[in-house]
């Protein structure tokens, strides 16, 4: 959330937010009483969505939670995949840099990286399960 705050302040009013939060079926709206939702609704222009049970992520492929799109304003997928460098960190990445780079109206390199997050769906799936020959990852940081 940290990173999404960060885009919002370098260009206010550049992109609507909507944050989507699973939750599992029948949850009561007490689950939405966190400061991570808190968080999403002070975000501008910016909407918290409950998901009950993933169907929305699963829809959009999302089993990750963290995973980020930006989409044109005539819909078309511009990118895909996390904006931090690793799971609760947060600071500049290659997924943000390449965000970055399309809200500025240039081409990244790449438009598809690593979410590093909870799987949502399928909470047995393991990394290698997950992977993707065309999307991008953080340099080693040796």
């Amino acid at each position: 959330m940290s990173e999404l705050e960060r885009l919002q302040g370098e260009r206010p009013g550049a992109f609507a937010t909507r944050v989507v939060f699973f939750e599992p079926l029948g949850a009561d709206e007490s689950w939405r009483q966190t400061s991570l939702w808190d968080r999403a609704l002070r975000l501008p222009d910016a909407q918290a969505i409950p998901d009950s049970g993933g169907e929305f992520a699963s829809a959009a492929g999302a089993i990750v939670s963290g995973s980020v799109a930006l989409l044109s304003a005539d819909r078309k997928l511009k990118y895909w995949g996390g904006i931090t460098p690793a799971r609760g960190h947060e600071g500049a990445s290659v997924g943000s840099l390449a965000l970055r780079s399309i809200l500025n109206g240039k081409e990244p390199g790449c438009q598809r990286f690593e979410v590093f997050g909870c799987n949502i769906l399928t909470p047995d799936l393991t990394d290698s399960e997950c992977a993707d020959g065309d999307v991008c990852h953080e340099p080693d940081r040796d």
